[in-house]
């Protein structure tokens, strides 16, 4: 823990970090250029040098014990597989390692233990498919043989240490740290965190110690002891990129904008808040007037008095009603929101809201009553515009039908 040293200021992406086994370089992937490279500067700080020169994605994946940089890159093994390569820092040789497949690496003495396919999204879990990560073993002029092969879901980012190979793995249906020998046997679970999945990690160069991302935190384990420690670590800087800074183009922030009832206003939706602004002469009013949550598709009530916008204040995204002129307390209209609510149509007589969510499903909500009971759901897409009659006893929408058609109803 403790405070953090910043080692770049460069604007552009850097990502993958891995330290040399002497604790003496730090070679990392940029987007200095254009194309994600393979760079490396002293652990101390200084300027970067690049060591590949491949125009397409080069990712750091650690060091070899002899202190070459491993990392891999598809540009010569054709796209969506990716092959590994060596490459040294002193003379920027690089190498490539006799594998048709290798996406991930570390070095278990002198073994390679590799993961052939590529990353696939961070969104997915307890995926089985023909895409799914395993782990594998390479010995110099012997086949690969695989380590993972009892599990049909994702085993990946080995890491080598301590005579063991350590790996992400969704096993128990979160992804969390595992460990096996050398040959794929013998394998534990070292961390059992069931909500947030554990993302990159990193072994220590003693075996000792693995350092992961869960969450928007920093863990340290101790791969002996199991001993788990959310790391306290605190950031020193003038943070130049939290000024306040003018927007020159407002307009370009607006996401929402609906018209009141007898077109005197104008309800702006723009970067989360809501404002009303006159057509004419007038006064302009911010409606939520808060920081800490977020507002989306804000529409008149049917008196102009009221706004009805979608925000996540309760920790989902719920209907809540505040008064338009920005005076008085706002009010949470729905509960129990399990998806992205979106879009309301209050009706002409002010008793009934109509809105949707990303389930396909269709409500109506009674303000009176509070009462939200969902009316009808799409089984293909999410629904569109929805109109009241003038009477306020009709709605009418489009939703799509089973051949992929929209059809009013």
């Amino acid at each position: 823990g403790g405070y953090a040293q910043r080692l770049t200021t460069n604007l552009a992406a850097e990502s993958n970090p891995a330290i040399s086994p002497d604790g003496k370089w730090l070679a990392f992937t940029a987007r200095y250029e254009g194309p994600a490279e393979v760079y490396v500067m002293p652990m101390g700080g200084g300027a970067p040098t690049r060591l590949t020169f491949d125009g397409d994605i080069a990712t750091v994946q650690g060091w070899t014990p002899d202190g070459k940089v491993l990392f891999s890159s598809p540009r010569y093994s054709g796209k969506p597989d990716a092959r590994l390569y060596t490459i040294d820092p002193a003379n920027r040789i690089s190498a490539p390692i006799p594998l048709h497949q290798a996406a991930e690496g570390c070095y278990l003495g002198m073994s390679l233990i590799f993961g052939r396919q590529t990353p696939i999204s961070d969104n997915v879990k307890r995926y089985q498919g023909g895409q799914a990560q395993k782990i594998w073993r390479f010995d110099t002029g012997k086949e690969a043989v695989s380590l993972t092969a009892d599990y049909a879901g994702t085993s990946r980012q080995p890491m080598c240490g301590n005579g063991r190979i350590y790996f992400i793995s969704d096993r128990d249906g979160t992804f969390n740290i595992w460990s096996m020998s050398g040959e794929g046997r013998d394998v534990k679970q070292h961390t059992r965190h069931s909500d947030f999945d554990i993302r990159g990690a990193s072994i220590s160069a003693d075996g000792k110690r693995i350092a992961y991302q869960r969450g928007a935190d920093i863990y340290m384990l101790d791969t002996a002891s199991n001993a788990d420690l959310k790391l306290a670590l605190s950031l020193q800087s003038d943070f130049e990129h939290t000024r306040t800074r003018w927007v020159k183009t407002p307009w370009d922030f607006v996401s929402a904008i609906a018209p009141s009832p007898t077109g005197d206003r104008v309800a702006i939706t723009a970067r989360g808040q809501v404002f009303v602004v006159p057509a004419g002469n007038g006064r302009r009013v911010e409606v939520t007037r808060a920081s800490d949550f977020r507002a989306r598709e804000a529409v008149f009530g049917h008196d102009g008095k009221s706004i009805f916008t979608f925000t996540d204040k309760s920790g989902e995204m719920e209907l809540w009603r505040f008064p338009a002129n920005g005076v008085g307390e706002a009010r949470q209209l729905t509960k129990g929101a399990t998806v992205l609510r979106q879009k309301a149509f209050p009706s002409p007589d002010g008793k009934w809201v109509v809105h949707h969510d990303k389930d396909r499903r269709l409500y109506l909500l009674n303000l009176a009553s509070g009462e939200d009971k969902p009316i009808d759901r799409s089984a293909i897409n999410e629904y569109g515009t929805v109109d009241w009659s003038p009477d306020s006893r009709w709605i009418a929408y489009n939703k799509g039908a089973p051949n992929f058609f929209g059809a009013l109803h």
